[in-house]
C-alpha cells in the first residue's frame, strides 16, 4: 500500500527572505532536496519574469535606423578619395 501523498509545501516565505541572488546560488549548488529545487526553479523564473515585465513600459519600443553611420561613409570616401590620389600621382 502506497503511503498518502503530502500536499506540496509552500517555500516562497522562504525564498523571499532569502532574496533572489540567494536562491539563485543554492539553485546552481543543488544543495536541496529534488521538491525544493524545483519550487526554487520556478520561483526564480517567476521574479525574473516579474523583473523584466517591470523594466517594460508602455511606451512602443524605439525604432534604430538600420544602415551604414554616416561617419563611416565620411571615412569610406576619405581612404577612396587617397587611394586613388596615390595611384594618380605615382603613375605619372
Amino acid at each position: 500500500m502506497k503511503a498518502p501523498r503530502l500536499p506540496p509545501r509552500d517555500y516562497k516565505p522562504e525564498f523571499t527572505q532569502l532574496g533572489l541572488e540567494k536562491v539563485r546560488s543554492e539553485l546552481l549548488m543543488r544543495r536541496w532536496d529534488p521538491e525544493k529545487l524545483a519550487a526554487a526553479r520556478f520561483w526564480v523564473e517567476n521574479q525574473d519574469a516579474q523583473r523584466w515585465l517591470a523594466g517594460r513600459g508602455d511606451e512602443p519600443p524605439k525604432v534604430r535606423k538600420k544602415g551604414v553611420p554616416k561617419w563611416l561613409v565620411y571615412v569610406g570616401i576619405a581612404f577612396g578619395a587617397a587611394f586613388v590620389a596615390v595611384r594618380l600621382f605615382k603613375g605619372g
